[in-house]
């Protein structure tokens, strides 16, 4: 069953990108990880009424990325993965989710 659900992720994340040209460089998450490397489009994409980044600042630590200019890196406490991840599902931000992909234009 687990790799059913892990085919199914992988399936709609490649669907997303190909048919939807949906793209991580747009602000959207593949999944969500322990350690996250982000561009400037992710820290603005709309959560709950504000930007993202208000988010991620309350779960986990976010800051520029040490190796690549105009990168970030947002780091969520193994212990908060799955709390991070079940809030961020129905935000339409994560390809691989079930939820319709969020469309920003």
């Amino acid at each position: 069953m687990a790799n059913r659900e892990y085919s199914a992720r992988i399936t709609r994340w490649r669907d997303n990108l190909w048919h939807r040209k949906l793209r991580p460089s747009s602000g959207y998450f593949r999944e969500v990880y322990p350690v996250n490397l982000l561009l400037e489009a992710h820290l603005h994409m709309p959560f709950q009424d504000r930007p993202l980044s208000e988010f991620m600042t309350a779960n986990g630590s976010l800051r520029p990325f040490q190796f690549q200019n105009e990168m970030y890196q947002w780091d969520v406490p193994v212990e908060m993965i799955e709390e991070v991840r079940e809030q961020l599902e129905p935000s339409g931000l994560i390809l691989s989710a079930e939820t319709h992909p969020l469309i920003i234009t």
